[in-house]
């Protein structure tokens, strides 16, 4: 683990979204806009709703007891506005509402999480209320699930929890409720799923919950592929689950839905395939906005995150570096963020 628990960390803002534009800037490199996502009206979710470096400064920042609250208020609403106008005959207008997350996103001066371990922290998961977070670490081949809670953003964690067991070491998904954390089996053809009845209480036993025909596919379809599950990521209610299937050489996103938090999640299908799944490339989704219309993700090869937006109707229309940080978090108004780095927790927000 490097030394970086003195460390404070500064994002800058390189690029500037024009007020008023129908459409995000795409930055340079940029997959562009001819995405064939999953199209079942992801961007349509009832819930609320260039390039910067991350500097390193020996001024030393000063930990967060509460791991960073958020701020107040949303930059959107809900529902959003229209846009366009109706043709003279008094046609259908577009509805492209914007998104609760801006493309370009500069944070401020980011500080340590007291949470975080003297190991290497990953595959950090943080609920939108920020009032839950869990990671894995790996000491002699034992996987080890840490994860922590707190009444409210006002106070600091509570004591940590952890609990080991046959999984694999990185990206876990709390749920948004907090009340399960879905895990990746060791052997990587299935999940396990971790419940509790409420934030106080450790989590149970694992059990494969609503994963029986995921897992099936992993071993009847991934196993003779040669391909792996990785990433999972709760989002809009709990009711879709997103995760990456791993090759030899790339990587593509899928996404699972269920109609009820009750219910199985089902096969799974492609996602944003010409952002998240072009032969070669190595990107996983880490965090996805409130609305579900922005997700931050890792790009293997390259080594930094990145913010990929969506339209209402779930084509990619921006892809922006957003810095070195890892397993980037946002919060329910996405104005606060937590990521590791160096191997530790941090958490920053907007000015």
């Amino acid at each position: 683990m490097s030394p970086m628990r003195s460390l404070t960390f500064t994002l800058a803002l390189l690029s500037v979204v024009a007020c008023g534009d129908a459409r995000p800037l795409v930055s340079a490199g940029s997959s562009g806009t001819d995405a064939r996502p999953y199209t079942g009206a992801i961007g349509s979710s009832d819930r609320p709703s260039d390039d910067g470096g991350l500097e390193e400064a020996l001024d030393g920042g000063a930990a967060l007891d509460d791991g960073g609250e958020p701020e107040t208020g949303a930059r959107a609403d809900d529902g959003g506005g229209a846009t366009g106008a109706p043709d003279d005959g008094g046609g259908a207008i577009s509805y492209d509402p914007e998104a609760l997350c801006p493309a370009t996103i500069a944070l401020g001066a980011a500080a340590l999480v007291p949470s975080s371990t003297t190991r290497d922290d990953r595959g950090l998961s943080v609920t939108l209320d920020g009032r839950s977070a869990a990671w894995t670490t790996e000491d002699d081949g034992v996987v080890t699930v840490h994860y922590v809670d707190r009444a409210s953003v006002t106070d600091a964690f509570g004591p940590e929890r952890t609990t080991s067991g046959a999984f694999r070491l990185g990206r876990v998904a709390l749920q948004e409720d907090g009340l399960g954390l879905a895990l990746v089996d060791a052997d990587g053809l299935g999940f396990s799923l971790l419940t509790r009845a409420e934030r106080s209480e450790a989590f149970g036993a694992p059990t494969a919950g609503p994963f029986e025909m995921l897992n099936a596919q992993g071993r009847g379809e991934l196993a003779p592929a040669g391909e792996r599950f990785a990433d999972p990521v709760f989002t809009r209610g709990d009711t879709f689950l997103l995760y990456t299937r791993v090759g030899a050489s790339a990587s593509r996103t899928f996404v699972s839905t269920r109609f009820q938090t009750s219910a199985p999640f089902a096969g799974g299908a492609p996602f944003a395939e010409t952002a998240l799944g072009e032969a070669g490339q190595r990107r996983a989704v880490t965090g996805v906005s409130a609305d579900v219309r922005t997700l931050f993700v890792w790009d293997d090869p390259t080594a930094r995150s990145r913010v990929i937006t969506l339209s209402a109707s779930g084509l990619v229309s921006s892809d922006v570096e957003l810095g070195p940080m890892r397993d980037v978090q946002p919060s329910a108004d996405c104005r606060t963020f937590w990521f590791t780095a160096g191997g530790d927790i941090f958490t920053a927000s907007t000015p």
